[in-house]
């Protein structure tokens, strides 16, 4: 029951922000609109921690399964990779630094905000 009743939850958040991207036309993809409610459910203490740690402990086990129809389907434009290989390259080197500082600065604030830099220093 508590595998079922996490997963309705992580379910929930991603059909959630689906429905918000595409009623309000936003640009923001649904999956992620979906993991900023999960967040903020779980800041806000709406959702507990223990009730979807385990399912997402799972998904993040097989993770990688997950990709491969990703990688799958790259393989069919190749062609088009290559033709556009700066660019992409370019583009995938920004955002990851662009995710690396996001991620820094969120993760600082939540510290900061909850105390916890104090037990840390």
């Amino acid at each position: 029951m508590e595998i079922i009743r996490g997963f309705s939850i992580i379910i929930f958040c991603l059909f959630s922000g689906d429905l918000l991207s595409k009623s309000l036309n936003l640009l923001i993809p649904g999956n992620v609109l979906g993991m900023i409610l999960l967040f903020l459910f779980l800041y806000f203490k709406i959702v507990k921690l223990k009730d979807v740690e385990k399912v997402a402990n799972g998904l993040i086990k097989i993770l990688s399964f997950l990709f491969v129809p990703v990688a799958v389907g790259i393989i069919l434009y190749l062609d088009i990779i290559y033709k556009n290989a700066l660019p992409l390259l370019f583009s995938i080197v920004i955002s990851t630094y662009a995710v690396l500082l996001t991620t820094g600065f969120t993760v600082q604030f939540l510290i900061r905000d909850k105390g916890g830099a104090e037990e840390n220093d």
